[in-house]
């Protein structure tokens, strides 16, 4: 079978096909060789020695993790194929000894690895050549002094997360030890929220560089990072330049807007952008008297879009600009809700899963149709931020969603019909 698409947007589609319905797998398996080269590494486990050598070499980022089909020699055989590495991330049983000797062959910048586990059988050494272009350090599982008092050893690292319960000594130790270090982040689990702030607004020492933060889903966090997107690295990183502009004090270290004591310090400055990401239902109460009245600009993801809904009716807020970080495909109910804000004249919209402009589009355009006259700019960005601008209205040439997509609907139906079921109306 000749390829209709691009290889990039072929892939994506066969890919999304396949996380949706898995059953039609076998099926897809049948279009084309490559077909049966994606699948094997998405849905199946890995033959390494069918595999070809090519689709190794051109691995960037890769990640063991237990429970898996994968036997510990064969983890060792495919990340001795895949030298190209960027990010390698291990944890559970493949985070031994026995990859040692292979990461030093590597050289990966990223890296999230239990060092403990990694060092079973023999002394700590984080002088080995394997850590020398280390850039970004995300250590799991338990540490001590043994850990700490050598990462200063690194000479290329910059970016460092320490998980969990630390003792506040070492943050500054570390940050005083590590010349080179630009970041370090605290990272806790979203179930351990409330000490994680406190930890937070306890934090003896002022660097600008401390983060503290929660994570809701690590493994869906690191793919971002793979794929280019944001990840908690850049989320943090932002932080730390807002910091820096002194549109933050040195002294606050949680990582978002989250409560009373965060919000002090903008008393007497206009908020007007917002990054909503991750807050729970009762911190989004904290908002309405101290920002929602003079809010202009919002991000947040879909998880808050429920208590975004109730404060919008409550306080009526004149956003301008919305962004929405979408997990599952954006569909009509929140339509409604969007065409109630009759100042809203520029939308984003988010796709964290692995689906196509194309495809976004068409799962979107019967949901935001009725929206599009009062919009002057509407951006649609898939998993691999690819973006698609359509403007609207003054002297801007208006793009219809339906046009671009009239080109390319039949021939993306055939291909994809057996694993999407939808329909969709070009008249």
């Amino acid at each position: 079978m000749d390829p209709v698409f691009p290889p990039e947007l072929e892939r994506l589609i066969f890919e999304t096909a396949g996380h949706l319905h898995r059953a039609m797998i076998p099926t897809f398996l049948l279009v084309a060789r490559r077909i049966q080269i994606w699948y094997r590494f998405k849905f199946s486990g890995l033959t390494i020695a069918n595999t070809p050598l090519t689709v190794f070499k051109g691995v960037r980022h890769l990640s063991l993790d237990s429970p898996s089909s994968l036997s510990l020699a064969d983890a060792r055989k495919l990340l001795a194929l895949c030298n190209g590495l960027l990010g390698f991330a291990a944890i559970g049983s493949y985070a031994e000894s026995g990859l040692l000797s292979t990461l030093a062959q590597i050289q990966t910048r990223r890296l999230v690895i239990d060092l403990f586990q990694l060092f079973e059988t023999r002394p700590v050494d984080l002088g080995l050549s394997l850590f020398s272009h280390v850039t970004h350090l995300d250590l799991l599982g338990d540490s001590d002094s043994r850990i700490y008092s050598q990462l200063p050893r690194l000479p290329a690292l910059t970016h460092l997360c320490l998980n969990g319960d630390i003792e506040e000594g070492v943050f500054h130790d570390l940050l005083s030890t590590c010349v080179a270090l630009q970041l370090l982040v605290n990272l806790w689990s979203e179930g351990q929220r409330d000490i994680t702030q406190q930890r937070a607004y306890d934090t003896p020492f002022v660097d600008p560089r401390f983060v503290v933060g929660v994570f809701a889903a690590y493994w869906v966090d690191w793919q971002a990072g793979a794929y280019g997107r944001r990840d908690f690295w850049a989320a943090a990183e932002d932080f730390v330049a807002q910091k820096r502009r002194g549109e933050i004090p040195d002294e606050v270290y949680w990582m978002g807007v989250h409560s009373p004591e965060d919000l002090a310090w903008t008393r007497n400055r206009p908020v007007t952008t917002l990054d909503w990401h991750g807050l729970d239902v009762d911190s989004l109460s904290i908002f309405e008297p101290l920002v929602l009245p003079q809010l202009t600009s919002l991000e947040m993801c879909e998880g808050c879009s429920t208590s975004l809904f109730r404060l919008y009716e409550q306080s009526k807020f004149s956003l301008h600009c919305l962004c929405l970080v979408f997990f599952h495909v954006p569909f009509p109910p929140f339509s409604a809700f969007l065409r109630s804000m009759p100042s809203l004249t520029s939308l984003e919209l988010r796709m964290s899963l692995p689906i196509s402009n194309e495809l976004l589009e068409l799962l979107t355009y019967d949901a935001l149709k009725p929206l599009l006259p009062q919009l002057e700019r509407l951006t649609l960005c898939d998993y691999a931020q690819k973006v698609r601008i359509y403007t609207t209205g003054g002297t801007v040439v208006k793009t219809d969603v339906q046009t671009a997509w009239r080109a390319i609907s039949d021939r993306v139906i055939k291909l994809v019909e057996a694993g999407l079921k939808f329909s969709y109306d070009c008249k």
